[in-house]
């Protein structure tokens, strides 16, 4: 799936993320998986409320991370379209 810039996510009810000592896990209740999260990808997927667009957390994160819009751009769309496919994040209606 390609992720346009407008394109709004938000966290499926299967989905939760819980810090853990030395970083955070993602666990789907629905595939029963696990996945480890570095920090980055914990605010990018908390940021994903419904509401803000793909392009408004690129803006966020590169602010935060004190980098280009384009420098978090790839990692980012490549980031959430492997949340897309594990059925952690959908598309908002």
């Amino acid at each position: 799936m390609t992720i346009e810039p407008n394109t709004v996510l938000q966290h499926t009810p299967w989905c939760t993320i819980r810090p853990q000592k030395g970083g955070s896990v993602l666990y789907n209740s629905r595939t029963d998986e696990l996945h480890l999260v570095p920090p980055t990808g914990v605010l990018a997927f908390e940021l994903c409320d419904g509401l803000t667009s793909v392009s408004e957390i690129t803006e966020l994160l590169a602010q935060s991370l004190r980098v280009s819009a384009s420098a978090v751009s790839g990692p980012l769309n490549e980031y959430f379209e492997q949340l897309l496919t594990r059925g952690a994040l959908e598309v908002a209606s």
